[in-house]
């Protein structure tokens, strides 16, 4: 039987007769009825089968539809811990980012507080160099002005160098250089004269300031021939005899000083005057006064 008869299908007793307009009921044959009975029997044994046939399926769609719903509940389970989780460790996170914020503002009042000491120490430090530049220049002219006393008690002396007779007697010599070079000399003039301890240099101390001066501005290049005042025939050690200023030995050190720093600065020129150090790099260049070893820089 279809589907379609299926749902259409009544009993004999619940159809209308056709070509009649009342109902009415008819009293069926032996036949007639057990043939219905028998259609009624198929049916029902028809949809009893069905209904087993379909039984399992509907228990296997329960069972899938009860693993859904479990699937469910465990996927809204897991949901669930898993935004506990995230929950805990944003959290978690908050409580770190709070604690490095914190950690970022101690760390930038620390900066502050380095920048300030180094600001006062940078203070302190541009005090320090201005009192020591003071203190540098204090020293300076305190150095100028003890080179220059201890030079002025020797500013009246020469010494005179390459002397070849050892047992010359010390006035009859300057006397001797004095007449060389047109300068009138007496014992007077003469305070002291002494050869110093190595019998290589004699000292002469004059009387006044005016007689060494006039003898210094005669000689030329601060020398003399040898012969003039050591009696030989040329043939002896030295050419020339050489007359300078006497220098302290801390002037001496520094005419060495600069000496050397002209040669290395290619400079043509260092010569002392009237006890004061003088340098030139050529001979229409400016001249430098030197009177401690700062002043070497100027030479360059």
């Amino acid at each position: 039987m279809s589907a379609e008869k299926k749902a259409l299908w009544k009993c004999h007793k619940c159809r209308e007769r056709r070509n009649s307009s009342y109902h009415i009921l008819v009293s069926d044959s032996p036949t007639q009825k057990q043939r219905r009975n028998d259609e009624d029997d198929e049916l029902f044994d028809e949809n009893n089968k069905r209904f087993k046939d379909n039984a399992p399926n509907t228990k296997i769609q329960q069972e899938q539809t009860l693993q859904q719903h479990q699937q469910q509940n465990i996927s809204t389970s897991d949901i669930s811990e898993a935004m506990k989780t995230m929950m805990l460790n944003m959290s978690q996170m908050t409580a770190q980012l709070s604690s490095i914020s914190m950690q970022l503002q101690n760390q930038q009042a620390t900066l502050m507080q380095i920048n300030d000491n180094v600001s006062s120490l940078s203070s302190q430090v541009s005090e320090l160099q201005k009192e020591n530049r003071e203190k540098d220049k204090r020293m300076y002219e305190m150095e100028t002005k003890i080179s220059k006393l201890e030079q002025k008690v020797l500013e009246k002396n020469i010494e005179i160098n390459n002397l070849n007779n050892n047992n010359i007697n010390a006035v009859e010599t300057v006397e001797k250089i004095a007449a060389k070079l047109n300068v009138q000399m007496t014992e007077n003039d003469i305070d002291n004269a002494y050869l110093t301890k190595g019998k290589t240099k004699l000292i002469v101390e004059f009387s006044s300031l005016r007689k060494k001066r006039e003898i210094m501005d005669k000689i030329e290049r601060h020398r003399i021939e040898a012969t003039d005042v050591n009696n030989d025939d040329g043939t002896g050690k030295h050419k020339y005899i050489y007359i300078n200023d006497q220098l302290t030995a801390s002037k001496r050190h520094l005419l060495w000083m600069a000496k050397n720093k002209a040669s290395d600065a290619n400079w043509k020129f260092v010569w002392v005057k009237h006890g004061e150090i003088y340098a030139r790099k050529i001979e229409k260049s400016p001249v430098v006064n030197i009177n401690c070893e700062s002043d070497l820089q100027m030479i360059c």
